[in-house]
């Protein structure tokens, strides 16, 4: 419950290519990761399968850690 709410930056080669609001506590190792909110609904559309490509292309080789946290106001 501590993340709900909270942004989850997702990083490749160094850039931020999603950055979702947890909506619900991680269980399982699994996450639901909420439609990108830009554009219109095509851009979403792209968007989202984007990130669904970046996601599913593979194994990382590595772990994941925190590497840092931090809030960001608007």
């Amino acid at each position: 419950e501590k993340v709900k709410g909270k942004k989850l930056g997702i990083v490749l080669d160094g850039k931020i290519t999603s950055a979702p609001v947890i909506m619900m506590s991680i269980a399982n190792g699994e996450l639901q990761i909420p439609q990108p909110d830009v554009g219109d609904r095509v851009a979403r559309v792209k968007a989202s399968d984007v990130l669904a490509s970046i996601l599913t292309a593979g194994a990382m080789p590595a772990l994941l850690t925190l590497a840092e946290e931090r809030q960001v106001e608007r």
